[in-house]
């Protein structure tokens, strides 16, 4: 399965002078779905002493590649006090046309829509230290996906006049998985890695292994807020 989906996005101030900003978002995609019958193996292909690939596998594929649209949206509203103490509040909508993702012929396979909360605070508690508190649920069908958590991030000066931001955090996705996390902030630059232990009964299949992500932001651009003595 191959997903294209870029991401749109614009971010305004409410005012001139203010520090509350508005952003929407739209990701146009389209999903590439396939399957190779000819790599699977069925049962009636076994002829009572082995694999025979001679035998008809008794299936009937009418239908083993095909395309979707898929789009989505987002809106959010950030209270931007500086870097170190902020508010932020988000909606997105995932899905939100029902792409096709099944191969059964005459069956009403999709994907159903999926609803995605998230909010967040951030908060200087000293010179060095800030707090981050944050949220994210997700809703689909009788579904839901609750993951609160915290990260810490502390200032160190490079010595030329920048700083170094390093984040350390724990997060739990309810009833499922604790998730650890790291991060590093200098410049324009953002890195870090993440990784997730089973918690649930899936640690029995698993043996509690988790997996790795890994992410890499570059900033194009800082947001540009408005000076102390204007307000």
């Amino acid at each position: 399965q191959t997903q294209i989906l870029p991401s749109l996005g614009i971010i305004k101030k409410m005012g001139s002078d203010s520090v509350d900003f508005i952003s929407f978002a739209f990701r146009p995609g389209w999903i590439f779905t396939g399957v190779d019958p000819g790599l699977m193996t069925f049962e009636s292909q076994y002829n009572g002493e082995g694999f025979d690939p001679g035998l008809s596998t008794g299936e009937n594929f009418s239908t083993s590649r095909f395309s979707a649209p898929d789009f989505s949206l987002g809106l959010a509203w950030n209270h931007f006090v500086n870097e170190r103490n902020q508010f932020n509040l988000g909606i997105s909508l995932m899905n939100f046309i029902k792409p096709r993702d099944g191969y059964l012929q005459g069956k009403n396979q999709w994907r159903s829509r999926r609803i995605n909360l998230q909010t967040g605070i951030i908060r200087s508690l000293n010179s060095k230290l800030d707090l981050l508190p944050e949220m994210m649920i997700q809703f689909q069908n009788k579904y839901l996906e609750a993951v609160p958590g915290v990260r810490l991030r502390y200032w160190i000066p490079d010595g030329k006049g920048s700083f170094y931001g390093i984040y350390a955090g724990l997060h739990y996705r309810l009833r499922d998985a604790i998730l650890l996390s790291a991060q590093m902030d200098y410049g324009p630059w953002r890195g870090g890695v993440s990784y997730d232990i089973a918690m649930s009964s899936l640690k029995a299949a698993n043996n509690r292994r988790g997996g790795f992500e890994v992410h890499l932001i570059y900033l194009l651009k800082k947001l540009s807020l408005p000076k102390s003595d204007r307000k």
